[in-house]
């Protein structure tokens, strides 16, 4: 698995952000002056705030056998219980999630 559970993401966070911040600025020297606040989320943020496995932030594998018709579908065999989310289609991703809960919501909607 990718999280893997000895990793020390804790010390390891501000390496990753100061990593990625400094290719930022010099590509765009004047990003630096503009950051008013910075966060960022592990593996561990995840798995703790959302008890995805692992620390998942895409759902399921990005692989052929998981990804469009075969994730879960929004709708359900139980009556208005519906899926939306990365772990079911539309897929992963902000795009992504965004669509799977327009898609579920536009079923809904066209129960009334």
């Amino acid at each position: 698995p990718i999280f893997k559970q000895n990793f020390n993401w804790k010390d390891q966070k501000n390496v990753f952000e100061n990593d990625i911040l400094a290719k930022l600025t010099k590509r765009y020297p004047a990003l630096a002056n503009k950051i008013v606040h910075q966060e960022s989320a592990t593996p561990g943020t995840f798995q703790r705030n959302t008890r995805n496995s692992q620390g998942a932030a895409l759902g399921w594998a990005q692989t052929p056998d998981q990804t469009g018709r075969f994730r879960l579908d929004n709708r359900t065999p139980i009556k208005n219980l519906y899926l939306t989310g990365h772990w079911s289609r539309q897929g992963a991703g902000i795009a992504s999630v965004i669509l799977s809960g327009f898609h579920t919501s536009t079923q809904i909607m066209r129960k009334f």
